[in-house]
């Protein structure tokens, strides 16, 4: 969680589960366990830098990637000239406006999608494919700490591809088997809780990097 707040939607998946499951006491602890797990980083950002943020600054950015006239579905706007001219136009119009830089990438995107409804939606259904790609999706430098992580990468480019159409057909094949269900659940809900973030957001090899031990699982 501290490393990247799309794992907030994980969070909040489990916890809706538990609480329709009525387990109060599971959603309790795990509830406990989660907030104790960036308790520290939000405590630093709002009494220390006196801001309202839970874990990362920049949420509006990614949102904003993800979801305006340019994007593509990845982290299509890297380090380099480019990104520093955004982040100094962003900065500029923000401090203009008199608000922050996230509030103004927000409304940017709202604007962006209320305005083009149609071809929201068609890149929301590219991103849900995207997630899927055979290839490792990098952004800026990751490829090489996305493969150090995830060596079974290393093998060949199309390596994720084959454990994700194993662990598809897993889902597939086990449509009406509840028990299948009930076994995997918490690892059915962590795949569609990212899935769903990188299809809202951006799609990226690191944001994927979360779902690649729980395919392995239904691969397997």
């Amino acid at each position: 969680m501290i490393t990247h707040p799309l794992s907030l939607f994980f969070m909040f998946s489990e916890m809706i589960y538990l609480f329709l499951r009525r387990n109060l006491k599971g959603l309790l602890s795990f509830g406990v366990c989660a907030f104790l797990m960036i308790a520290p980083v939000t405590y630093y950002n709002v009494f220390v830098l006196k801001e309202a943020v839970p874990i990362q600054a920049n949420g509006g950015f990614n949102l904003y990637l993800g979801n305006n006239e340019d994007a593509d579905g990845t982290c299509y706007l890297r380090p380099g000239q480019d990104w520093n001219d955004f982040h100094r136009g962003a900065d500029y119009l923000s401090q203009k406006l008199g608000i922050s830089k996230d509030a103004l990438l927000i409304q940017k995107t709202v604007k962006y999608i209320c305005n083009n409804p149609v071809q929201w939606l068609k890149l929301l259904s590219w991103k849900a494919l995207l997630v899927w790609n055979y290839r490792e999706l990098t952004s800026g430098a990751d490829l090489y700490p996305l493969r150090y992580f995830t060596p079974f990468q290393r093998l060949f480019s199309w390596a994720f591809g084959v454990c994700a159409v194993l662990a598809l057909t897993a889902l597939f094949i086990n449509l009406k088997n509840s028990a299948f269900y009930s076994r995997y659940r918490h690892v059915l809900i962590i795949i569609c809780a990212f899935w769903i973030a990188q299809t809202l957001l951006v799609t990226s090899g690191r944001y994927r990097i979360a779902m690649v031990p729980f395919i392995l699982i239904l691969a397997a």
